[in-house]
């Protein structure tokens, strides 16, 4: 018996100049933690990819940070998300590919392996996933933890 897909609407928007993966590779990993949230509805969700400049200028007025992510997430809502025409619209991860090389070089990370970490974890995140407290922290990485392992490319 095959692994069934929600047909999800994964929008993708490359503001930079560098390479990213395939939306192929994006589209597995949300519809494989979909599967294991035990999604029944279809989602949508955007990755925008941008600059260091436009990441650090987003956690600065959001997060109050003073330096540029790897990765933000933004869920529309914390409580109830949003459904337009039968889909639930769970919100935007903007990524930033030049700190993602840049952090995972000094990791000694395999790039496509940082991309699925940060993108499992951000997916949590616009499931209302945090790591506010410690049990809350565990939760997340151990639910993290099982989909990263379970992924296999």
């Amino acid at each position: 018996m095959g692994l069934t897909l929600l047909k999800s609407e994964i929008l993708i928007y490359n503001y930079t100049s560098h390479s990213v993966p395939p939306k192929k590779f994006f589209e597995k990993i949300i519809n494989f933690s979909l599967k294991q949230l035990k999604e029944k509805e279809k989602i949508s969700l955007a990755l925008v990819f941008v600059d260091s400049f436009a990441i650090k200028k987003l956690n600065s007025y959001w997060r109050k940070k003073d330096y540029p992510p790897t990765v933000l997430s933004f869920p529309l809502k914390e409580k109830k998300k949003e459904e337009l025409d039968g889909v639930k619209i769970l919100g935007d991860i903007f990524l930033c590919p030049s700190e993602i090389e840049k952090q995972a070089k000094e990791r000694n990370l395999n790039l496509r392996d940082f991309y699925l970490m940060l993108l499992v974890h951000s997916l949590l995140h616009l499931y209302g996933f945090t790591h506010e407290t410690e049990r809350k922290q565990r939760q997340m990485e151990k639910l993290e933890k099982l989909i990263i392992s379970l992924i296999k490319f």
